[in-house]
């Protein structure tokens, strides 16, 4: 009798390996959640860097290479973002402008992206234009 508990002993039965590859693939199912949160986490803050990177260089362009005058204008950047520029004038002093600039920078097919607002001033020339 005491041989026969012995046999019975060995090795796990059915419902104990069932129980195990149970739990087994929810733990599985959970670090691959975990993963598939982060690699999104990650696409997200790459993305994110790369809009900010953008939206700095259009900002420094401003004024310089490009006219800072009133009103709304918008463009393509490369590898697939797209721009768009809101200019308001808040206040004018003698022979100055105080512009409020809203720079949005966006990759293609969001329908959002990152914002950037600044204050620039602009110097007035002949003809109350922006300079």
């Amino acid at each position: 009798m005491h041989a026969r508990r012995a046999q019975r002993q060995r090795g796990f039965t059915l419902i104990e390996t069932v129980v195990a590859l149970l739990i087994l693939a929810l733990g599985l199912s959970a670090v691959m959640q975990l993963i598939s949160t982060g690699m999104g986490a990650t696409q997200a803050a790459d993305r994110l860097a790369a809009e900010t990177a953008l939206a700095q260089s259009e900002l420094a362009r401003l004024g310089t290479e490009r006219v800072l005058e009133p009103g709304e204008q918008a463009g393509e950047l490369a590898g697939g973002y797209r721009w768009r520029r809101i200019v308001r004038p808040l206040a004018e002093m003698p022979g100055v402008l105080l512009l409020e600039v809203a720079l949005t920078v966006w990759s293609e097919g969001r329908d959002a992206g990152l914002t950037v607002t600044t204050l620039r001033l602009a110097p007035v020339v002949a003809g109350g234009r922006v300079g």
